[in-house]
């Protein structure tokens, strides 16, 4: 399997090597059905199960293969990847390492939710890494999932635009 893999919207060029290790290591791997936070079945990297899944009303418990987790966080990453293509048409300019930052946001919140960071959509989109940073501090989703969270906008106001 390539590391970089092109996004087939846009061609961006982005190490899913290095970002299954990142997301694996904010969301961990659970290899059967379990019960998110909210109750939500939910399996492998944070995949929340859906009608389409063969997972799908099946018990807590039930075992799934480290090769289905990773086709499911491929298909799931591919998804984020594409919305933040969608909410940051021109993010092909970013340095990878925002690019890995905001699909992982995605991945944890959501398009939906991403979405209404709007000051922090302006700032990347002037390139302002480190006020980006704080909006993001400044968030309901930072107080929710602080450690990660820090993580993440602890490297975004460390780019510097030469860096990719």
């Amino acid at each position: 399997m390539q590391s970089k893999r092109q996004s087939q919207t846009t061609g961006v060029n982005m190490d899913r090597e290095k970002l299954y290790e990142e997301i694996k290591a904010d969301e961990g791997e659970v290899l059967e059905v379990y019960l998110d936070h909210l109750g939500y079945p939910t399996i492998g990297i944070g995949h929340l199960v859906t009608a389409e899944d063969e997972e799908f009303g099946k018990p807590p418990g039930t075992a799934i293969t480290a090769e289905r987790s990773r086709e499911l966080f491929a298909r799931d990453i591919q998804s984020a990847i594409e919305d933040c293509e969608r909410l940051y048409g021109q993010w092909h300019n970013w340095p990878e390492e925002v690019q890995r930052i905001m699909v992982n946001m995605c991945f944890n919140l959501g398009a939906t939710r991403l979405e209404k960071f709007r000051q922090m959509r302006f700032h990347l989109s002037q390139h302002q890494w480190r006020q980006a940073a704080a909006e993001g501090r400044d968030s309901r989703w930072y107080k929710q999932v602080t450690n990660r969270a820090e993580r993440l906008m602890t490297r975004l106001e460390n780019v510097s635009n030469g860096n990719n």
